[in-house]
């Protein structure tokens, strides 16, 4: 079964680290990033609300609408607006949400970086985005891949649990 952040535990995640912290973690879940593409961003590639992201996977870059929230967060920490906008090695971005992870509590299960971008997927699905909405977002070729990415989190198991309850008092109110 694919996990997903709960959204309370995305919160705690975004409670217990620094402003860097909490920026790094808004910036890869909002835009739904991997490690390496948050790790590539540049100021320059920064439009009034959108960011150029360029998708490791095919290295097509993608523009992407970011939350005034997590912009302004960025804006926040960052000393100059030149260069890269948060100069970490994909590598120390996994590491440090390891770290993080551990910090907020988190099973073992749901330290590491992807977890991010799986539950942005998940959290979309839940808010009512289109599998194809969701397909752009994460910049897959394929649908099938996005599906791979849904996760289960506790919301979801009760959306699904209240469908399931209305078809069986549908079927069994039939005579």
């Amino acid at each position: 079964m694919r996990r997903a952040l709960e959204r309370s535990e995305l919160k705690t995640l975004l409670r217990v680290g620094r402003s860097i912290d909490r920026t790094v973690s808004l910036v890869m879940y909002d835009l739904a990033l991997r490690a390496g593409e948050v790790s590539k961003l540049r100021w320059s590639d920064v439009e009034n609300d959108k960011i150029k992201v360029c998708r490791l996977k095919d290295g097509v870059d993608s523009w992407l609408r970011v939350d005034p929230a997590t912009l302004y967060a960025v804006e926040a920490v960052t000393k100059n607006k030149k260069g890269t906008m948060l100069p970490w090695p994909q590598q120390r971005v996994r590491n440090w949400f390891r770290y993080l992870a551990k910090r907020a509590g988190l099973p073992l299960d749901k330290r590491y970086s992807h977890i991010l971008r799986r539950s942005r997927a998940t959290h979309m699905l839940a808010d009512g985005a289109t599998l194809q909405e969701i397909q752009w977002q994460l910049g897959h070729k394929s649908v099938q891949t996005t599906i791979i990415y849904l996760g289960i989190t506790e919301e979801t198991q009760q959306k699904a649990r209240k469908v399931a309850a209305i078809g069986m008092e549908a079927l069994l109110s039939r005579k």
